[in-house]
């Protein structure tokens, strides 16, 4: 037996001709290295997140989990359904997080998961285009760490918004457009036309990139397949825009929430079409999206050769995109989340994986990982503005700015009911206000004579809702009236960062003199001073608690 079991073992390697060891081998270590790639991406995640919001959008997602209300902006528009039901079920399975905790580890989440998703979508683009095994290796886990290393891909998995989902949708569709070109048929189709489909419900915006995709993996099927593609994608669409609308109370008030938001505030204001109205307005949301799309395109340091069709495409893309928010509106970089996923993709322009590859994706790491931990939280372009940028300093800034209010207004309040009113445009620090101090209200009153000069609005947040008056919907023209506060308050608080034309409008209603407990920098007033706070034409009518 010691004998004949070699010669059996040479008679099998014959009739099945083994696979080459180190392609095995360079496979495996491809996958480890990716899995540690993932782990060190969480952890440097959670050790650069922050606990305060970093922007609005994160307390309106984080409110929408515990209850749907477009009209309180939870979330805004356009409704981000799907991206909603997924935080909805962080929210189930993990009921003791709160609003801002649960977009927090939302956005934590898909971010993280970008790392993976990256390497899967290389490796099935590779496998398309019938590379060896240690080329597609090697351009997988470089996609993986660029992903990893990102700086907008690292920031919006801190910000507790949808951007990290849109990147984690667009390298799955990579991947999915990959397969049907390699396996085609109408099964195949289908999918890739629900899952573009269903990509609009995290933000509809990846449809910038998800519909070229589609195109693309399609291009070989049959018409067949084709029609079967697109009605997938229209009922998929369907399948979560009529709930959507549904829930939202109607067509009508849908569409007047995203109007008034969408066109009357951010089309009005910064999009081309209206240059002249607002010439330095355009050109800040012009800045802001170039430099956000070289942001995006850094992973591009990894390599100068774009012979990919995939790669020619996502550069095609980011221009699409460009456009589109240029035209249109650049809050923050967190937009270009989708052309960031794309610039990650970058290796699969190499036509060989040597040392030279290497170097740049080593550089493009180095680089990103700079950019976040070492920016600055903002930057100054002169006519251009101020422009945030997706850095740690971002993240810790905002995080202080919320501290300082809450150090100002609730340590003197002690958990006594009040009602913090401010003019400035900071209202995330109002949305977020009520779920850090138990019993307070915060109002904020916007008055904006350049930007939408008929515009009055008076919005009012509790711990789980925001009440807007004269109009109901958020940033609406409504007529004039007087609106009593649901709950009874006994202080009024006038937030630090007031006007000082606010200021002295208050201390002329108010029947007593201000205070400073603590010397805190926030003004006090008994709510029996304040009974009407008229500020504009509408006013605001307070219940006094019982002492």
């Amino acid at each position: 037996m010691c004998v004949d079991a070699p010669a059996r073992a040479v008679a099998n390697s014959r009739s099945v001709p083994p696979r080459a060891p180190e392609n095995t081998l360079s496979l495996s270590r491809g996958r480890w290295l990716t899995a540690l790639a993932t782990a060190l991406a969480l952890a440097a995640r959670r050790a650069t997140a922050v606990e305060a919001p970093v922007d609005v959008d994160t307390v309106n997602f984080g409110l929408s989990a515990f209850r749907f209300d477009l009209v309180s902006h939870q979330p805004h528009p356009p409704g981000y359904l799907g991206y909603v039901l997924f935080l909805k079920l962080l929210h189930a399975l993990l009921g003791r997080l709160g609003p801002v905790e649960v977009a927090v580890l939302g956005s934590l989440l898909c971010g993280v998961l970008c790392v993976p998703l990256a390497w899967w979508a290389v490796g099935r683009v590779a496998a398309l285009r019938g590379d060896a095994v240690g080329l597609r290796v090697g351009a997988g886990v470089s996609a993986a760490l660029l992903a990893g290393a990102h700086p907008l891909l690292w920031y919006s998995s801190c910000d507790g918004q949808s951007h990290a989902a849109e990147a984690l949708a667009v390298f799955a569709l990579v991947g999915l457009a990959a397969e049907l070109r390699r396996r085609s048929g109408v099964g195949w189709a289908l999918a890739m036309g629900v899952a573009v489909g269903l990509a609009g419900a995290l933000r509809p915006t990846v449809w910038l990139v998800a519909a070229p995709l589609g195109a693309w993996a399609l291009g070989p099927a049959t018409r067949r397949a084709r029609a079967w593609a697109l009605a997938g994608g229209a009922l998929s669409t369907l399948g979560w825009y009529l709930p959507l609308v549904r829930w939202a109370g109607g067509f009508a008030l849908y569409a007047r929430v995203s109007r008034a938001l969408v066109q009357d505030i951010f089309i009005a204001n910064y999009s081309v079409l209206n240059l002249f109205r607002a010439p330095e307005r355009v050109l800040g949301n012009v800045t802001m999206a170039t430099l956000a799309l070289a942001l995006a395109l850094l992973p591009l340091l990894a390599g100068r050769r774009f012979a990919s069709p995939v790669m020619r495409r996502g550069l095609a893309l980011a221009g699409l995109s460009w456009a589109f928010y240029a035209a249109v509106y650049t809050a923050e970089a967190g937009y270009f989340s989708a052309v960031a996923a794309l610039g990650c993709l970058a290796p699969l322009g190499w036509s060989t994986a040597g040392r030279r590859e290497g170097l740049g994706v080593a550089a493009a790491a180095l680089v990103g990982i700079g950019v976040f931990l070492a920016g600055p939280a903002q930057r100054a372009l002169g006519a251009a503005g101020e422009v945030w940028l997706p850095t740690r300093a971002t993240l810790v800034a905002r995080e202080a700015s919320a501290e300082r209010l809450v150090e100002a207004v609730c340590r003197p309040l002690r958990g006594r009911a009040a009602l913090v009113l401010t003019d400035a445009p900071e209202t995330r620090l109002l949305r977020y206000l009520p779920l850090r101090c138990p019993g307070v209200t915060a109002a904020w009153l916007g008055f904006h004579p350049v930007v939408k000069p008929s515009l009055e609005q008076w919005q009012v947040f509790s711990p789980w809702s925001m009440r807007s008056f004269p109009s109901e919907v958020p940033y609406e023209i409504g007529e004039a009236r007087a609106e009593t506060l649901d709950a009874a308050v006994q202080w009024v608080v006038l937030a630090p960062s007031a006007s000082a034309a606010m200021r002295d409008a208050l201390l002329r209603q108010a029947r007593c003199p201000a205070r400073r407990p603590g010397g805190t920098p926030a003004l006090f007033w008994s709510s029996a001073c304040l009974p009407e706070i008229r500020l504009s034409p509408s006013a605001l009518r307070l219940t006094p608690s019982a002492r």
